[in-house]
């Protein structure tokens, strides 16, 4: 045995680049599953530590207890930390008619806010009653800074006997003022999405202070549950025991999921999909060299089966070969892969705003070691056959080279082919057809390439743009007055936010409800299923933007059918139909985006704007009712959300058409973008003057997250498309070597053909024509699988979020034209050999 070893290692010594070849592949492809594994674990660690910045450290919450069930729970042995918080009363920013500019106080344990990721980023917590922390965006709007005094009246708004929480409005509120009290600014914690979006904020202050102005007598409380037990099952227990209605438990589900879902499922199916195909093309790459080694060394094999070597022996010899390679490339394949993954992360992080600046690029012993074993079996089933093929060698035959004597199958004529081609190509097709094995080998290598690339590339058109349905439209200021305001933005107010310094874009829409009737043949199957009382009472709930002249041009981008014909629209009335909503899909869990409604340009849809939700009394007014004629399909919203939310109908018109159907005038949204250089502090001032006589609308400041999303579009696009590159280039390599392989192997026979009369020219056009023919049948057999495995991966990607399958005829164009060219490419070297080999030379070869 140990002999054989040294034969196998001094084989791998004297076919040197042959042997780098093989590691070198076995190397890219230990890294790039390496790569997988280790960005999939550092993903779903950041993902973790990401959930807990924001969201928190907690299980979830309970709300509105009282002193006795805090310290029932305070004891209870299910809950590992448990931390409270006490309301000590609301305030507002001007006077008690602004509702909707709340400033909620509370008190909270540090633990609380801790375990809630609210501690201050600025300054430090509250530490006796004088004292206050604000949301930044507040203390923004009331131009204080950390250790200014600031004046506010506490006490609650009430509905009757009801305490409005923080995000309920109510015009017939009233407040009931407990105190009147003055505080130092001392810290800023980070501005809240939900609390800019309703204008009402959060504030921390002292927790006894809170608790001797609190009438109410309730407090929350924070918990986590301990390990083991199952926290949704364990937190409703407690709560039955305690009285707490179930309306009172807040859960942090976000948390919840990663801590008892570990990595999530889907994800877990994409990467083992994605890992199993780069398998697949290591064996498919790595074959093609310990085929060649077999062929290159029958004859060897023939006398060392002449003097006693077993048919074991010379497999034995094969899987040495392979485990020796194996034992050089996997280490360094495992630091490659590990190592370029931490250097490309660390140039994707050095951007202003980039995703990953805090992400730390982590690996695990199974990671490692999954990697490891995944490319040893990788490389042994790449030897298998070519070690079976090697003990079954006959050594007189062998020996005497009688390999290729054996009867061939009868082949078609290929008459069509050889009018066509000629006499070449009527040879390159029975080549093909007389040898079924080979060509369903190379075949095989070359689907292979087209395999890996239609998958990429459906992963990176889907995973973009679920992506781009994640972040939607995000400016970097939205300003908002409530639906129904009394006071909406003017057009004299659009001219003088675009008229701030800095300001680069200003894009208002308005915004109303309407209920319409829709023909049942003309409803989508997916909105039946999902909304049967459309078709029972046949009436649809839907939402009417309208647009300024100026920004309708925004909808070509989004077209489907039709035109953008302003003087058009506004004199016939029109609108354009949002083609694809959003709704829930129940039966699979997840949100789904999918076509509608099945109308045309030229459709009338009548509209009643009166009735803005359906009931079931509900009745169209038709005589009443406003008909508009849809004038073009859009694929989503080009401003707002970006498609009409449980699965109904969404309309955009122009201003001016929307004020004909509504009856209402002014925007209830504005988005404001601003130049990269331009003065914060300017903008902020220029806004809040617009916005300061309006009690109901409120401003969120996006800035920051609108460039953080934008930097992660394209970083997820880097990474996409970098690995889409490499797929390609071990694809072009897969079908270089494949090409060449079996011309190589071929080299008698081309030499007989010569010494028969065929010319040099001849014999070129006879291997390309018979390379193309290759690449052509493998390319067929690559496209159906590759479009099958890609619909798979679609249903994969659609977990998270629903879109409709679309053939990606773009790719499948890419891989047909680019194997045809590689596959000619990979002819010339061989073709270079053989040109300047004497005929002789060939048919003496052994």
């Amino acid at each position: 045995m140990k002999s054989l070893n040294q034969v196998g290692i001094r084989y791998l010594k004297e076919q040197k680049k042959r042997t780098i070849l093989t590691i070198m592949g076995i190397i890219i492809s230990v890294a790039m599953i390496t790569s997988i594994g280790t960005m999939m674990y550092s993903m779903e660690r950041y993902e973790y530590k990401s959930t807990v910045e924001r969201n928190g450290y907690n299980h979830g919450a309970y709300v509105d207890i009282t002193n006795e069930q805090y310290s029932y729970l305070k004891n209870n042995v299910n809950f590992e930390e448990l931390a409270e918080a006490k309301l000590a009363g609301t305030s507002f920013t001007k006077d008690a008619s602004d509702k909707t500019k709340r400033i909620e106080l509370m008190g909270y344990e540090k633990r609380y806010l801790e375990l809630r990721s609210m501690l201050p980023v600025e300054g430090r917590l509250p530490e006796n009653k004088n004292e206050v922390v604000l949301e930044r965006w507040k203390a923004n709007l009331l131009g204080i800074e950390i250790g200014d005094k600031v004046t506010l009246p506490v006490g609650h708004f009430k509905r009757g006997n009801k305490i409005l929480q923080r995000n309920e409005w109510d015009e017939n509120a009233t407040f009931h003022e407990i105190i009147v009290h003055d505080f130092n600014l001392v810290g800023i914690i980070e501005s809240n999405g939900s609390s800019q979006s309703y204008a009402n904020s959060r504030a921390i202050v002292d927790l006894a202070w809170a608790e001797d102005v609190n009438d109410t007598g309730l407090s929350t409380a924070v918990f986590r549950v301990k390990k083991g037990l199952d926290i949704i099952k364990t937190t409703e227990d407690v709560a039955k025991e305690l009285d707490i209605d179930e309306n009172n438990i807040q859960y942090n589900f976000n948390l919840i999921n990663r801590e008892q879902g570990g990595i999530q499922p889907t994800l877990l199916v994409i990467a083992t999909f994605l890992i199993g195909l780069v398998c697949v093309a290591t064996v498919a790459v790595i074959y093609n060299s310990f085929h060649i080694s077999v062929l290159e060394r029958v004859k060897q094999f023939g006398i060392m089966r002449s003097i006693g070597t077993t048919p074991r022996q010379v497999r034995v010899l094969v899987f040495t070969e392979a485990g020796i390679l194996s034992i050089i490339s996997i280490p360094f394949g495992l630091a490659a892969g590990y190592y370029a993954t931490k250097l490309l992360f660390y140039l994707l992080s050095m951007g202003e705003y980039s995703s990953f600046q805090n992400m730390q690029i982590m690996t695990s012993k199974e990671v490692l070691g999954g990697s490891a074993v995944i490319a040893l079996i990788s490389v042994y089933l790449s030897a298998l056959s070519p070690a079976l093929s090697a003990g079954r060698v006959s050594p007189l035959n062998a020996i005497f080279q009688h390999r290729t004597l054996k009867k061939e199958r009868n082949t078609k004529s290929g008459f069509l082919i050889g009018k066509v081609f000629g006499s070449e190509g009527m040879l390159a097709y029975k080549n093909l057809q007389r040898n079924r094995k080979r060509l369903v080998i190379t075949a095989f290598s070359l689907s292979i390439s087209v395999i890996m690339f239609i998958v990429f590339s459906v992963f990176s058109f889907y995973a973009l743009r679920i992506n781009d349905n994640l972040f939607g439209y995000s400016a970097d200021f939205a300003m908002y007055t409530r639906h129904g305001s009394s006071q909406p933005f003017t057009l004299e107010e659009i001219a003088k936010l675009e008229a701030i310094e800095g300001v680069a874009e200003v894009l208002p829409y308005a915004y109303s409800n309407f209920i319409t009737s829709i023909e049942p043949d003309k409803i989508m199957p997916n909105i039946k299923e999902s909304f049967p009382w459309v078709v029972e009472n046949g009436f649809i709930y839907g939402s009417i933007q309208g647009y300024r002249n100026e920004d309708l041009h925004l909808l070509r981008e989004e077209l489907i059918s039709g035109e953008v014909d302003v003087d058009k629209i506004n004199k016939e009335l029109g609108v354009f139909l949002i083609y694809n909503s959003e709704h829930y899909d129940h039966e699979n869990r997840r949100t789904t985006i999918a076509p509608t409604f099945d109308l045309e340009v030229g459709s009338i849809i009548y509209l009643d704007t009166e009735n803005e939700y359906v009931g079931e009394d509900t009745e169209i007014d038709f005589d009443n009712a406003i008909p508009v004629k849809v004038m073009g399909l859009v694929e989503k919203s080009s401003i707002g959300y970006r498609y009409p939310s449980m699965g109904l109908m969404g309309i955009i018109t122009t201003y001016e058409v929307y004020e004909q159907i509504t009856g209402d005038s002014g925007f209830g949204t504005v988005y404001v973008n601003i130049e990269e250089d331009a003065d914060y502090e300017t903008v902020v001032a220029g806004l809040n003057s617009v916005l300061e006589n309006k009690g109901d609308a409120g401003i969120q400041d996006s800035i920051a997250n609108n460039r953080r999303d934008r930097q992660t579009v394209l970083e997820l696009s880097v990474l996409i498309y970098g690995f889409i590159t490499l797929i390609s280039l071990i694809g072009a390599l897969n079908i270089i070597n494949t090409i060449s392989t079996n011309l190589i192997t071929r080299t008698k026979e081309f030499g007989m053909l010569r010494a028969v009369g065929m010319t040099p020219k001849g014999m070129r056009k006879m291997i390309r024509l018979e390379a193309i023919f290759s690449s052509i049948t493998g390319t067929i057999f690559g496209l159906i699988v590759g479009n099958l495995l890609g619909y798979y991966l679609y249903t994969l990607l659609n977990d998270y979020e629903g879109y409709p399958w679309e053939f990606p005829l773009n790719a499948n164009i890419i891989a047909i034209v680019a194997t045809v060219i590689i596959a000619l490419f990979a002819a010339v070297a061989p073709l270079k050999k053989i040109a300047s080999m004497n005929i002789m030379e060939i048919l003496r070869e052994e």
